[in-house]
């Protein structure tokens, strides 16, 4: 029914004669593709949704001719279309999402979770979802159909998650899956421990970040929202001090001056899916008048009407508010009245640096007009001059990409299928060495990054080809985080989501791993895997860890499956070696003083004793209505025990010889030093 000459594709070339190529035409009995191809080429598109349904009415009022199946066909797209055309929040029928049953996840009962501020559920309004098979947890954004604006129609939520389920960047929490149910829209996201900034800043934890973590969280808000934007498109709308997650446990080092990799929730979801401000004190003056307007005019929707460019200044504002917030630990303005957006009075910023007030100045303009854009900001010289790498630290991340570049498709693709067991602390780790090759701080590794860094290091330009393929998604000109972290999954992975891979592969629960198995886990990251392939990485492993040829039975068991990863393999056997150094050093100090150790006890329990009657005596000898005879005595008493103690600490007991040399050579040492001072010396 469809034709690869429908509406808007390129006409075909075909070689003439002499061998140039030339235009082909259509004849004349094909010479317009007909209504029903029409029809065909608009549904691809899912926001022609206008099109398809005059191209499908025209079909079926002017061509009788077609035949049954054609006819049910285009009675099919019309019912579809209508569904698309309909508000969700009248729509009784199912979207067309996934089943979140069917998925396979599960809401996680709310607990008193210290992993988790309680902004996050009482303000974001996320719980958290678990696979019910592989153990990973999920976000869940969970709001009923309901509840969505009555302008939202289907169509406008199904182009809401594609462009979500495209935008991967490293500050932007991401959405892996969208599913439904009868009542409820589920959004599931990257679980992070994490608060949210407005906790920080009440916990006065600003004041403790220097000038460059200012900076650089700054920017990772930035970065966010321009990802948003540019790349699928989507403005955030609602950004707050709630909206900014950040890690709970920010022990782990940073090359960035101590960054604490900022995540940006809520992009794209403002306007489609809820209409409820978080926080209405970082609305911009334009969006509190649009607010008024619609009140009195009694309109749900406040920035349905604007224009894209006018959305991109809210967000603008609100950006601004945030770097405010961050720098000074509290909102810019004290109040929302309209009196105090109008004056010419600016927030004052305690910072001295010029470059700072720049940004933050031109970010909260009143003026819609002269506010500056999220990118200008993101180009900012306040931003670019903490954003250095040593270049050590970017050859060695460099290096290690090419090496993973160049093993086999097995193993590569197990780098690949470990990534979506990584936890946020696993993450935040390979995120270290992610900017180390973001060299415009976007928080994007683009081909032009990669070339810049091959400059730099003296590498090849055909080394960057090699990345783009093995690493970059079809068609993409850049490398996400995510996409980046199959190089060193097998680095950061621990026993536990190592044991999750393991048990999702074993789909039988045996505790063995077939070919077959492993086969059907990978291909799908990969079609050009074949089973062959994956038999003869299997025997390579087997014949790494096994002595005996007969344990060779292609099969796997949770020993054999680590040794898949030679990497994480080569740290667990550096940790054991540390471990049987630790255990051989005190076996060893155990028998040097076992042979010492009644005579030790003996020698502690004299002290005790000496202690017991030094407080005995001491009283004895202060208490001036005792007799001076008595006190005499005690005193006589003090001074023996005190001359026992000493003898004591001269003999301490140990090992034979050790502490006579140490007490010798030390003795040796102080003379050394006297004889120095007497004649002047240092």
């Amino acid at each position: 029914n469809s034709s690869p000459d429908h509406a808007g594709a390129p006409p075909r070339r075909r070689n003439s004669v002499d061998g140039s190529p030339k235009t082909h035409r259509r004849s004349d009995w094909e010479a317009a593709p007909s209504l029903l191809e029409q029809a065909d080429a608009a549904a691809e598109d899912a926001l022609d949704f206008n099109l398809l349904k005059t191209l499908v009415s025209k079909t079926l009022c002017s061509e009788p001719a077609h035949s049954e199946n054609a006819r049910k066909k285009l009675t099919v797209m019309v019912e579809e279309s209508n569904l698309l055309e309909q508000s969700v929040a009248s729509c009784t029928e199912r979207i067309g999402l996934p089943d979140f049953t069917e998925l396979g996840y599960a809401l996680v009962p709310v607990t008193q979770d210290t992993s988790l501020d309680h902004r996050v559920q009482e303000k974001l309004e996320l719980c958290v979802a678990a696979h019910r098979r592989t153990s990973i947890q999920r976000f869940c954004y969970c709001t009923e159909k309901h509840r969505v604006p009555k302008h939202t129609k289907v169509k406008d939520i199904l182009s809401l998650v594609r462009r979500l389920l495209q935008l991967d960047h490293i500050n932007v929490l991401r959405c892996f899956e969208v599913a439904e149910d009868q009542e409820h829209l589920y959004f599931l996201y990257e679980f992070m421990a994490c608060r949210t900034l407005s906790s920080a800043v009440d916990r006065q934890e600003q004041s403790t970040w220097t000038l460059p973590q200012v900076a650089n969280i700054s920017r990772e808000c930035c970065a966010a929202i321009v990802a948003g934007a540019v790349s699928v498109g989507l403005q955030h709308l609602d950004l707050s001090p709630d909206h900014v997650l950040l890690p709970i446990d920010d022990t782990i080092g940073h090359p960035r001056a101590g960054t604490s990799f900022a995540k940006v929730f809520g992009v794209g979801l403002f306007g489609v899916v809820h209409e409820d401000f978080t926080d209405r004190v970082t609305r911009s003056p334009e969006v509190r008048q649009a607010y008024l307007q619609a009140v009195g005019q009694k309109r749900d929707s406040v920035v349905t009407n604007l224009q894209s460019h006018d959305k991109a200044r809210l967000d603008s504002w609100s950006l601004g508010t945030i770097m405010y917030t961050i720098l000074e630990g509290r909102l810019p303005y004290k109040h929302t009245a309209d009196r105090m957006l109008k004056s010419e009075n600016r927030p004052l910023i305690s910072c001295g640096d010029t470059e700072v007030h720049a940004v933050i100045d031109g970010l909260l303009s009143i003026s819609p007009s002269d506010r500056m854009e999220c990118a200008q900001a993101l180009r900012s010289q306040w931003f670019r001059k903490y954003w250095r790498t040593p270049t050590e630290f970017v050859e060695s991340t460099f290096s290690k990409m090419m090496a993973f570049c160049g093993e086999s498709l097995p193993q590569r693709l197990f780098g690949r299928f470990l990534v979506k067991f990584l936890d946020d602390r696993n993450l935040r780790k390979i995120t270290q060495s992610y900017y180390a090759l973001d060299m415009d701080g976007d928080g994007i590794v683009s081909e032009k990054d990669l070339q810049a860094v091959a400059k730099m290091l003296h590498k090849p330009k055909k080394s960057i080809d090699r990345l783009m393929y093995c690493l970059a998604p079809p068609g993409a000109s850049s490398i996400s985080c995510w996409c980046f972290a199959e190089t060193m999954a097998e680095d950061v992975i621990d026993g536990r989501a190592l044991r999750l891979a393991f048990e999702s592969i074993d789909q039988d629960g045996s505790q063995e791993i077939t070919p077959p198995e492993l086969f059907e886990t990978l291909h799908p990251l990969n079609p050009e895997l074949t089973l062959e392939q994956v038999i003869h990485h299997i025997g390579i492993v087997e014949l790494n860890c096994a002595s005996n040829m007969e344990l060779h039975d292609h099969t796997l068991d949770f020993d054999e499956f680590c040794q898949l990863f030679p990497t994480r393999m080569q740290r667990v056997q550096e940790l054991d070696r540390r471990g049987e150094e630790a255990l051989m050093r005190s076996m060893e100090l155990r028998t040097r003083f076992e042979s010492v150790r009644e005579v030790t006890w003996e020698w502690i329990h004299r002290l005790e004793s000496v202690l017991q009657e030094l407080n005995t005596l001491k009283g004895l000898a202060i208490e001036k209505f005792r007799g001076e005879k008595a006190r005499e005595e005690a005193v006589d008493g003090l001074r023996s025990n005190l001359k026992m103690a000493d003898n004591c600490f001269r003999n301490t007991p140990g090992p034979d010889g050790d502490l006579e040399a140490k007490h010798q050579a030390n003795k040796k040492a102080r003379a050394r030093m006297w004889h120095r001072i007497e004649k002047g010396g240092p």
